[in-house]
């Protein structure tokens, strides 16, 4: 602690609880540097903690701390006092050599020449704090203390701790070297810091919860005091970290007293009013009934430090702190008049080419009217470029009777919610738009109607119904020229809300050439900063569809790039995302990779909403059961799915597949996903049946040729003939050693994992059904088993058709084989 006799030190701030923050502190030490340090920020800030508790660290100088505000106005008073307040603090009894508080007093004009002499006399430094600087207002005292600080021997070091800058030329005062600055959104708390001012005072909360908590007070030291006063005293402390706002009662009462009241009247009433925005511009402010010096009233209250802060990549831009915003808010009476004042706004920022805020005021001024236009013309944005969550959001808060009031808000709950792949509730609505549309004409009405039919036609992909999809999409106009008529603002959004939707069904019904090209097209967009649902949705689509041809680099570079861009915008569950899923899961079984495999699966399943997609997932977790040695199981699973998404719009072609992978898995065989020819997944695969058959070592060395780029893993360890051919292929020599030395250890440990898990699957079987099982291996006839058990021929016909079931074969002689394959005879 620095030398100081205590008169006007703050010793009340340096003794409180408070949090060491370093960052702040370095920042201060300019203040040894130079002569002269203003720290301007806002009330409740923490401007004077920070500064008392940088002079308690430091023991180099001695400190003259004079508190402004409370000595009588005028330059005697200040230069009587400071005179006073420095003698103590050096220990010079009440005078500075020829300079005495008397004589300040009588003679003010001669003080600010007479300190200088004096301090250019000392070698120790002295730092004089001059707090609530800001009080100053005589402007011949602010000059005197100006040319002070211009001439200053390097001894002397003044820090002037305001609300509001000094009147100075602080521009020319910093090129100079004279004077630095510390600002109010340098004093906010960070989250870090903020954890430990809350640990301090003994509140241990969670490190989500304080960041949200800074976030809504902007790191405001008031307001995360009083904040934490008031979970302190609150008796459920949950409860009380949501309703901390500008409206917490210790918070309103210190912005009443300390910001608002200090307000000139005209000042309170331009800050009411605007406070129904977000974000002001002079514009803005005009637009609600401001005068024409709104802009320069904007200026001043900015740099007066009242809670008021030009937004400094958009210059002409201000916003109000969210705790003042709140505060402001909870003060509003006159519910008409705020309505008025949203319905301004709403048509402002329509004009001004942002329609979703302008839908927000709309929705605040109860004019659903013009909310329902604005959602006709941008629906498709708003539930395509958008999470259609936040859609909606707004819109579900609407009564019934709200709701009902205009067809374009009920086609905006469709919209979102088919988007979403949410469709409880989406055909009540649409019956309930096609009621309202009857009332509208013209434009309107077919722009209506349009939208109607692409909502309908989009629900098509939720069920599963594949062709109905494709087909309705063909009839969709996406031309430029249509959609304007109808007056639908982002038709490229339609555009390729269409061509993906129409490549998507492509892909499931097994037209991949087509698939690719409409696909790629979409995924080729680059939708910068916002989120394309189209483009995520295509680019996942693609993914998976790279990983079913085998190219699993690819698929995971991509998938993982639609999953982190999902992350990121907070719709992990995204049904858009599911199929991004599926193809890291795809791509882990391929590697042989099966926990990581189920994790993906498990990830997937909260965007699982398309009966197709979820058929897929099962598919794929029942191969990562066959992999695990669990077919049978794997085969059970595939075939229930099917019963319980029975006569749904699933195309026949997947039924079919799914089908006979059911069969296959139950039956321990290899249940790759049938791919079309010219993929990497077909001449691997051929590669590796042909070494299989042949024992052919440059065959091997293809297929290593092919699957060692990928880590491509799993058809070579289905086959137990293949250990010894690539063994052979190691010891001559191959192109990919370590990729087949790990090969060799894969196979070796799967083998009989696989061999076992089988055994397990069809050790399902009863104890009569093995019983039957063993006579089914000799040439008795069915009568002639039935006698032998003492049992009728339907009950042994009975047991055959469990034994054919569990085994996936219709064959008597299929059952035996698989039973001698499988060591069960």
């Amino acid at each position: 602690m620095p030398s100081s006799s205590g008169r006007g030190t703050p010793m009340g701030p340096i003794g409180r609880e408070m949090t060491r923050r370093d960052r702040i502190l370095r920042r201060l030490d300019a203040i040894m540097e130079l002569p002269a340090f203003v720290v301007c920020a806002g009330a409740g800030s923490g401007k004077t903690l920070a500064v008392a508790s940088w002079c308690r660290d430091r023991d180099d100088f001695d400190l003259a701390w004079q508190n402004v505000g409370s000595l009588s106005p005028g330059p005697a008073s200040f230069w009587s006092e400071l005179v006073a307040t420095i003698a103590d603090a050096v220990g010079e009894g009440p005078t500075l050599d020829n300079l005495s508080p008397v004589l300040a007093m009588n003679a003010p004009e001669l003080v600010a020449e007479r300190l200088k002499r004096w301090a250019a006399s000392r070698t120790r430094p002295l730092v004089v704090v001059l707090d609530d600087f800001h009080a100053i207002t005589d402007l011949a005292l602010l000059e005197d203390l100006q040319r002070l600080i211009s001439s200053a021997p390097p001894s002397l070091h003044f820090v002037m701790i305001s609300r509001h800058d000094p009147p100075w030329p602080l521009h020319r005062m910093r090129l100079e070297g004279s004077i630095a600055d510390l600002r109010g959104a340098e004093l906010a708390f960070t989250s870090a810091e903020a954890e430990e001012l809350f640990a301090l005072v003994g509140l241990g909360i969670d490190a989500e919860d304080v960041a949200d908590l800074v976030l809504r007070t902007g790191g405001w030291a008031a307001g995360l005091r009083l904040a934490a006063l008031h979970l302190r005293l609150a008796a459920n402390r949950d409860d009380a970290l949501k309703s901390i706002s500008g409206r917490s009662e210790y918070i309103a009462d210190y912005l009443m007293r300390e910001v608002y009241d200090e307000l000139p009247e005209s000042w309170r009433s331009f800050l009411t009013k605007i406070s129904i925005v977000d974000r002001i511009s002079a514009d803005l402010a005009r637009a609600l009934g401001a005068s024409a010096e709104a802009g320069a009233l904007l200026e001043q209250l900015a740099r007066s430090h009242t809670f008021v802060h030009e937004i400094g990549r958009e210059p002409g831009w201000y916003r109000l702190h969210p705790l003042l915003l709140d505060f402001l808010r909870s003060r509003v009476t006159d519910r008409p008049q705020s309505q008025e004042l949203h319905r301004l706004a709403a048509r402002w920022f329509d004009d001004q080419g942002r329609p979703w805020t302008a839908l927000l005021h709309a929705l605040d001024a109860s004019d659903h009217e013009f909310a329902g236009e604005l959602i006709g013309r941008h629906v498709v944005t708003w539930s395509v470029l958008r999470p259609p969550r936040e859609l909606e959001r707004v819109l579900s808060a609407l009564t019934p009777s709200e709701l009902r009031s205009d067809v374009g808000l009920v086609i905006g709950l469709a919209a979102a919610r088919a988007m979403a792949g949410r469709l409880d509730d989406v055909g009540e609505l649409l019956a309930q738009a096609h009621s309202l549309v009857d009332l509208d004409t013209g434009r309107r009405r077919a722009r209506y109607e349009f939208l109607l039919d692409v909502i309908d036609v989009g629900t098509a992909r939720w069920r599963g119904d594949l062709v109905r999809l494709a087909g309705g999409l063909e009839q969709v106009p996406v031309d430029a020229a249509t959609l304007s008529q109808l007056g639908l603002e982002d038709w490229p959004t339609m555009q390729a809300l269409v061509i993906n939707n129409t490549g998507a069904a492509q892909l499931w019904l097994g037209d991949l050439t087509a698939a690719r090209d409409r696909l790629e097209q979409i995924a080729r967009r680059d939708p910068g900063d916002s989120l394309e649902l189209p483009v995520l949705n295509a680019r996942a689509h693609l993914a998976y569809l790279e990983w079913t041809e085998g190219n699993l680099s690819e698929a995971a570079e991509l998938a993982s790039s639609v999953i982190e861009r999902f992350a990121e915008a907070g719709l992990s569950d995204a049904v858009q995302a599911a199929c991004a899923h599926l193809a890291m899961a795809g791509v882990a079984l391929d590697r042989n990779q099966t926990a990581l495999a189920d994790s993906w699966l498990d990830t997937a399943e909260a965007a699982l909403h398309e009966p197709h997609v979820q058929l897929a997932a099962i598919v794929l977790r029942a191969r990562t059961l066959q992999a695990q040695g669990q077919g049978y199981e794997g085969g059970r699973i595939v075939r229930d799915t099917l019963a319980d998404l029975g006569d749904s719009g699933l195309p026949t072609r997947l039924r079919e597949q799914a089908e006979e992978t059911a069969a296959r898995l139950t039956a321990g065989v290899d249940a790759s996903p049938s791919v079309s020819d010219h993929t990497t997944r077909h001449h691997l695969l051929e590669k590796i049946r042909n070494t299989a058959e042949t024992g052919d070592l440059d065959a091997m060395e293809g297929a290593l040729d092919l699957a060692a780029p990928h880590d491509f893993r799993l058809p070579f360890l289905q086959d137990d003939s293949l250990r010894g051919v690539l063994l052979r292929r190691v010891e001559t020599g191959t192109a990919h050693p370590e990729f087949a030395s790990e090969l060799l250890s894969d196979i070796a440990r799967v083998s009989s994992d696989s061999r076992k898990g089988q055994l397990r699957g069809h050790s399902q079987l009863t104890q009569t059904e093995a019983t039957v099982l063993r006579y089914l291996a000799t040439p008795m006839s069915t009568a002639e088993i039935a006698k032998a058990l003492f049992v009728s021929v339907n009950t042994v016909k009975t047991h055959q058709r469990a034994i054919h079931q569990k085994f996936g074969v219709t064959t008597r002689r299929d059952a035996v084989a698989m039973a001698r394959s499988n060591d069960l005879l």
